[in-house]
């Protein structure tokens, strides 16, 4: 081997240290970089004409395992799914309380049963009257703002799916860019481990909002899909259309998200595909099966809707039930007027069976005036034929008549009042008594858990409540309501202790049970989930963690391997270096002896 050939391997050999420990020394730089894998200067042995000519420096390599790479983009979108429910269910476990804890639904309707129990041992005490309102209102503001609040968390999920759509694109336009300079580099047989690094960091980005699919082309360019199989980076990125919902309520209908096509000047071309249908959330449809949108979905479209049927379907039989007795009741004074809830027309049919009381009384409870209507004797008639048949009985004392829109009956004197006893009326097709069906002595309104409220006048004045019960016997000149009734207002404290017959609504089982037991229901089903979905969460952040950990084991930087690293370098630049120094002196000896 000729002196010549041994400088040209020692000086390759340096170069070669040299450019392994420039990627040793980045590899070191970038242990803790999110998404860096580690980074190898491959080498090979250079012959020319058959004789070793030293080493030759081939296209720095990363350390890469595509299995596992594909099984962190999975485990990846299966926690951040797992993990967006899971935070919107502490967010309703904050809201509703846990079970038994003393700022619960359950706990404000026992501080309203306890009202309605101690007014009905005491009716004359005014200050009781005035804690039973007090607390009906409690309930009912407790009721309106976890509906509110329902909906304002489906709102933060629709604009957190939003934002999870902008990120989308981002991240795709900034793989199809990786992927033009991968392509480029590529041609250029220049390495492009760096660039696969950030595309690889992108895609696992990409994983986190939506389950994906991804293929390698022999030019290097990435193909990402869905799970599904909607295309959104081919040869060219796809666009992801989402307009956002301004507001959230039970009516809302939100948009589609398609996939669209994009030309060129980018600009979308073709009529796109769907990866989520628009409609209210009953209806809508997805194709993502997971990822963070699969999550916020799943808490907009599912998990929150059930809260929400939950709270209307208490709300309903609270009202519905207690305005049933309520409108049994007469309060002590009787009103002035009576003044329905319930939207009729004078053209309206009216059926019903039965007979009705009707009476004015002066201050007193004295009866002045009194109709006993037989409903059942009018048989198929009008609101217009009932309005007429009142007002010709009391006629001079009362008048009955549909003014804006609904039934109001007013005593003619401003110092008498009206009070009903529509017990054993029923009309025929709701089987509501004769108040109850007008709504003409309801304690609740609204319509819903968002609206429910206590009537107004009685907000106002709590003597408007329907504590006793008008005669069915007494007579003109005779007393018809007293102060110290309290038989409709025990009646309600008893309802208490009534079981009601609950449809299945929002995950819960059709129940026969009493509305408080059915308010604690709700709260302990809302509870159990919350605990599962804590627990899936847990778990899939385990299988993530153990994934990442395994990956990042077998394509993460190692410190102790990188320095063992740099010590051999080092070591074969010294000894390359040294060959260099001792080729350098033959060369000079035998310079000196050939010019002697």
């Amino acid at each position: 081997m000729s002196l010549g050939l041994a400088l040209n391997n020692a000086v390759s050999g340096m170069n070669a240290a040299q450019a392994g420990l420039a990627v040793a020394s980045q590899n070191v730089a970038n242990a803790n970089t999110d998404g860096y894998a580690r980074k190898t200067q491959n080498q090979s042995a250079q012959v020319i004409g058959g004789i070793p000519n030293g080493v030759s420096l081939d296209l720095v390599t990363r350390l890469a395992n595509e299995f596992l790479n594909k099984e962190l983009s999975n485990t990846t979108s299966n926690y951040q799914k797992a993990h967006a429910a899971n935070e919107f269910y502490q967010l309703i476990q904050n809201l509703f309380g846990a079970p038994g804890s003393n700022s619960s639904l359950a706990d404000d309707y026992a501080e309203y049963r306890s009202a309605l129990e101690s007014l009905s041992n005491n009716p004359e005490n005014a200050a009781l009257r005035f804690t039973l309102v007090s607390k009906a209102t409690t309930l009912a503001d407790t009721i309106n703002n976890l509906a509110d609040e329902v909906q304002s968390l489906r709102y933060e999920a629709e604009r957190e799916i939003s934002a999870s759509v902008d990120r989308l694109n981002a991240l795709l336009a900034e793989v199809e860019n990786l992927n033009s300079e991968i392509s480029r580099a590529r041609a250029a047989s220049s390495s492009t481990a760096d660039l696969q690094d950030q595309r690889d960091l992108a895609v696992r980005k990409i994983a986190r909002e939506l389950d994906i699919n991804t293929f390698v082309a022999s030019d290097g360019k990435m193909s990402v899909s869905t799970k599904n199989g909607v295309v959104l980076i081919d040869d060219r990125r796809k666009e992801i259309d989402y307009s956002r919902a301004a507001t959230a309520t039970s009516s809302t209908v939100f948009g589609a998200m398609t996939v669209y096509s994009l030309n060129a000047d980018g600009t979308r071309s073709g009529s796109g595909s769907e990866l989520v249908s628009s409609g209210v959330s009953s209806a809508v449809t997805t194709q993502i099966a997971s990822g963070r949108i699969a999550g916020l979905l799943q808490a907009r479209d599912t998990n929150l809707p059930d809260l929400a049927s939950q709270l209307d379907s208490l709300t309903n039989m609270l009202r519905d039930e207690t305005n049933k007795i309520h409108n049994l009741g007469s309060a002590f004074p009787p009103p002035n007027a009576l003044t329905g809830t319930r939207s009729v027309a004078l053209a309206d049919a009216f059926q019903a069976t039965g007979t009705v009381r009707i009476a004015v009384t002066d201050s007193s409870g004295t009866i002045v005036d009194l109709q006993d209507l037989d409903l059942g004797a009018l048989g198929a008639t009008t609101v217009n034929g009932l309005i007429a048949s009142i007002n010709a009985a009391l006629a001079g004392n009362a008048t009955a008549a549909v003014t804006n829109g609904v039934l109001v009956i007013t005593a003619d004197s401003g110092n008498n009042g009206i009070a009903i006893n529509a017990a054993g009326t029923a009309e025929t097709g709701t089987g509501e008594n004769f108040s109850k069906y007008f709504g003409l002595n309801d304690l609740f309104i609204g319509t819903n858990a968002a609206t429910l409220d206590v009537r107004a006048d009685i907000k106002s004045d709590p003597s408007g409540l329907a504590a006793g019960q008008l005669s069915t016997t007494a007579i003109i000149t005779e007393t018809g309501v007293t102060v110290g009734d309290n038989r409709n207002i025990q009646d309600l404290a008893q309802m208490g202790n009534t079981t009601f017959s609950f449809a299945a609504v929002g995950g819960l089982a059709a129940v026969t049970a009493t509305i408080g037991n059915f308010s604690a229901s709700i709260i302990g089903l809302n509870a159990a989930r919350a605990s599962e979905a804590e627990d899936l969460d847990a778990h899939r952040q385990l299988l993530f963690e153990n994934i990442n950990g395994r990956y990042t084991a077998a394509t993460g930087v190692n410190l102790d391997e990188e320095l063992a690293n740099m010590i051999l370098f080092q070591n074969a630049y010294s000894v390359s270096a040294r060959i260099v120094s001792i080729a350098s002196e033959m060369l000079d000896i035998l310079v000196n002896i050939a010019g002697r």
